[in-house]
């Protein structure tokens, strides 16, 4: 028997495509439970430009990755979910709209969640619907356009004005390079920069012009947006040029952990890697080993000589290194256990030699 063509559009995926979902994949697995577990009683997911829910080899998309992150959770989730997907190709949102009536199976033996597609519509248009939707629920945001347009900053600002929502933007960098001289685009980029402070950097060229535009739009969401913290990812292609950065913005220090160990879980596979943005001068690659040794020197450079509370260690570590809590954790019982020590730990009460927990008043002395 023939299977009949689903109606719609879709298309194969592409290798970083694969890997910025399985990011979302990763940190939803965390995030969702997390909420969930801390007494919110509404949940709001938004894709701003969801595509066709399923690729042309069979791969979910972030829809059905979003999804089934709530009906495949091992953990309690006492939580409402709402989803909204938005997607202005109609041949597009047709296919989108088919993969969800055959993911309702797995749907209908939850019924916390609910699901709305925002068809034929951009996410400008959309959003003061979803937005109306939103009220005090923590939400998480993905926004994964396919060029520069379509995504006002003033969108970005607001969902950072909320309480518990974190952010997810995909800034395509080598799209926006290459059209950023066109005087015609010049209200485009006003929109999606927030400002006109873009237009000083076109006389810059190569790196110089990539980091100040990357650090130009940071600068717009820890600003303009209020995000207490801001983190961004490269994703460098097969010839080692940079297609886009992937920016993070959250006002929780512990999403910022998760999303760091969501990227540090990606496989570096297919043509292209990830690494941390934020500090170029620390070019640790996600998914590889983690280079200790250049860590132990940054904790040393910031610290060296000095006693400070582990909990100020750990913030330092998340928020401001390309490491996590884990590694923090390795470095610092390796210098402990080192003979001479490289660090004198000062607690309160007793604790277990190589150990790190946070609530024992720990001091740590960088020697």
């Amino acid at each position: 028997m023939i299977v009949p063509e689903p109606p719609g559009k879709t298309w194969s995926i592409e290798p970083h495509t694969r890997a910025k979902l399985n990011i979302l994949r990763f940190y939803l697995q965390a995030w969702f439970p997390i909420l969930s577990a801390g007494g919110f009683p509404r949940i709001v997911f938004v894709d701003g430009f969801a595509g066709p829910g399923r690729y042309l080899g069979g791969e979910e998309g972030s829809p059905l990755v979003a999804l089934r992150a709530v009906v495949d959770q091992r953990l309690s989730l006492d939580s409402v979910f709402e989803f909204h997907f938005v997607e202005r190709d109609a041949e597009v949102a047709a296919r989108l709209k088919h993969e969800l009536a055959a993911f309702a199976p797995g749907l209908a033996q939850k019924r916390d969640i609910s699901v709305t597609v925002h068809s034929e519509r951009t996410f400008t248009d959309a959003y003061p619907s979803i937005k109306l939707r939103l009220g005090t629920a923590p939400a998480f945001a993905l926004i994964d356009p396919f060029g520069w347009t379509g995504v006002p900053f003033g969108i970005v600002r607001d969902l950072m004005s909320r309480p518990a929502t974190e952010v997810v933007f995909n800034f395509m960098h080598e799209e926006i390079n290459r059209f950023l001289a066109q005087e015609d685009q010049s209200n485009n980029f006003d929109v999606l920069f927030g400002c006109a402070t873009w237009r000083d950097i076109r006389r810059f060229k190569g790196y110089e012009r990539t980091y100040r535009l990357h650090n130009l739009y940071r600068a717009q969401l820890i600003n303009d947006a209020r995000a207490r913290f801001v983190r961004s990812f490269t994703m460098v292609n097969d010839r080692r040029r940079i297609d886009y950065f992937l920016f993070f913005a959250t006002n929780s220090l512990h999403g910022l952990e998760r999303m760091k160990e969501a990227m540090w879980k990606v496989d570096p596979s297919g043509g292209f890697q990830f690494s941390d943005a934020t500090d170029p001068s620390a070019p640790s690659l996600f998914g590889n080993q983690p280079d200790l040794a250049l860590f132990r020197r940054q904790l040393q450079a910031r610290y060296g000589h000095t006693t400070v509370p582990i909990e100020q260690v750990f913030e330092y570590v998340v928020a401001e290194t390309a490491f996590l809590g884990k590694h923090a954790r390795s470095v610092l019982k390796t210098e402990e256990q080192s003979h001479p020590p490289g660090i004198g730990v000062h607690c309160q009460t007793q604790r277990r030699s190589g150990t790190f927990p946070v609530d024992r008043g720990i001091q740590i002395e960088f020697k």
